[in-house]
């Protein structure tokens, strides 16, 4: 039950989450993103930015430094102090005391400038529309409301797993009896090797439902009701003590 409980519901809530987060973090502006003591990259992708940790505020700072590419030119910016100003509903970057490197990437053309003031608008994230919510954020009910193949191949994972926890009970039951005489280490390697093998084929199933290759039953049926019945056979031999010997004569004793 915990399983399911995990599986359906808990891990596409904390998948929402970091989604959540993430998408927030890409919309933030430029500004936002600047952290002092590290290089952060804006928003864009087009500039990267460092300022020094000794900086007093949020909105100054000392020994900065900006990478652009833009239109065919790179520029390298450094200055000594700079602070944020806001100039017809726009803010820039305001940079005290530095140089500017430019290089033109068609002419090969390098232009070198020292400055007293430089002013580099640096605005928010252009407002743009949200990419789809990837399957595994999306929760159960909203899988169950839009079937398509990739929603029924990420259902298809979640439930899987707490039929898997399922087939892996009676396969605990099954390879917890050993031969004293031979020892537990073989049970627990095929214990391992069939969870591995199990998780893989669950999410190579996923993609196949995704892909159209598969049914959606049909995988789970075929999949899972196959790990349980050989699990349950295996119960069934070591609780009856099946065996060859002990089939065999009485099918031989049965003929005419």
């Amino acid at each position: 039950m915990v399983i399911v409980v995990l599986a359906l519901v808990m891990y596409p809530w904390t998948n929402q989450q970091t989604q959540d987060m993430k998408e927030r973090y890409e919309k933030r502006g430029d500004l936002e993103r600047v952290a002092p003591g590290q290089f952060q990259e804006s928003a864009a992708g087009n500039r990267v930015f460092f300022i020094d940790k000794a900086s007093p505020d949020e909105k100054t700072g000392k020994n900065i430094f900006i990478a652009a590419s833009e239109g065919g030119r790179e520029a390298v910016t450094s200055a000594q102090s700079g602070h944020i100003d806001s100039i017809a509903e726009s803010r820039f970057l305001m940079l005290q005391n530095g140089q500017r490197l430019e290089n033109n990437l068609n002419d090969r053309r390098t232009k070198i400038s020292h400055f007293e003031e430089y002013g580099t608008r640096i605005g928010a994230n252009s407002a743009s529309e949200s990419p789809p919510a990837p399957t595994h954020s999306l929760s159960t009910l909203t899988l169950l409301r839009d079937p398509s193949k990739p929603n029924m191949g990420q259902l298809a994972w979640r439930i899987g797993l707490a039929l898997a926890a399922v087939n892996f009970i009676g396969l605990a039951l099954a390879a917890s009896t050993s031969n004293p005489r031979v020892g537990r280490s073989g049970n627990l390697m095929f214990a391992i090797f069939a969870f591995i093998l199990y998780y893989n084929l669950l999410n190579l199933g996923q993609t196949w439902i995704a892909l159209g290759k598969v049914e959606f039953a049909r995988l789970l049926l075929g999949l899972h009701g196959s790990v349980f019945l050989m699990v349950a056979l295996w119960v069934c031999k070591l609780h009856f003590n099946w065996s060859l010997r002990y089939l065999l004569p009485r099918q031989m004793s049965a003929k005419p």
